[in-house]
């Protein structure tokens, strides 16, 4: 992409010598933010968070199960979203479905460790030990406040025709409103939130993360 003899910026500047080369300011938030997955607690709780993914993704009666428990439970839960790894509106979505139907996977796993299939049991029931883990709720808790503020600055940068000052603008307030609320340590957003529950942040969001 921004090789000065190969890449798209090159191409672009054979015949517009005036263009200008500039970093995606989305993608380089997004990559600062994912930084935070160097803490092995976060490593673990995403990691937990995509076994469980691909696995009620990889089948059909998977897939069904977990629709039944969420008419069970009067939650709306779709098919659960895959992590993409550079598709990140995507991601902060995965993020979001798998706290607010968190309650309804937990059921939905104590059903298949009942299986009278022994590898799905025993998956199911190494799924549910980790899922019901403290450090794996307050991780995924923090993920999910990462992804309540990433989203809506993602989704602002994405837009054609969105003005680049006032893009700039928002970054900086989102990292303001970040830096202030870690350095007071102000967890209580995150620290007092149940699975299933809706985070809602002020319109300059808060990070209540490490």
């Amino acid at each position: 992409m921004a090789s000065e003899t190969s890449g798209a910026a090159a191409f672009v500047k054979e015949t517009a010598h005036l263009a200008e080369y500039f970093h995606c300011i989305s993608h380089a938030t997004n990559l600062s933010c994912s930084q935070c997955t160097n803490n092995p607690f976060i490593c673990n709780a995403q990691d937990i968070m995509a076994q469980v993914i691909n696995s009620f993704n990889s089948s059909a009666k998977h897939v069904n199960l977990l629709k039944k428990h969420a008419e069970q439970t009067g939650c709306a839960a779709g098919k659960l979203i895959g992590l993409c790894t550079t598709r990140y509106i995507e991601r902060h979505a995965s993020l979001a479905r798998f706290w607010n139907v968190l309650p309804t996977i937990v059921c939905a796993v104590h059903e298949r460790q009942s299986w009278a299939d022994r590898t799905a049991s025993t998956k199911a029931h190494t799924l549910l030990c980790c899922l019901e883990k403290s450090d794996t709720h307050v991780s995924l808790a923090c993920l999910n406040a990462i992804a309540s503020i990433m989203k809506p600055l993602a989704q602002a940068l994405q837009k054609k025709g969105e003005d680049l000052v006032r893009a700039l603008h928002l970054v900086d307030d989102t990292t303001i409103g970040a830096d202030s609320t870690g350095a007071t340590g102000n967890f209580a957003p995150v620290l007092t939130q149940e699975p299933g529950q809706t985070l809602h942040f002020a319109p300059v969001p808060f990070m209540a993360v490490l």
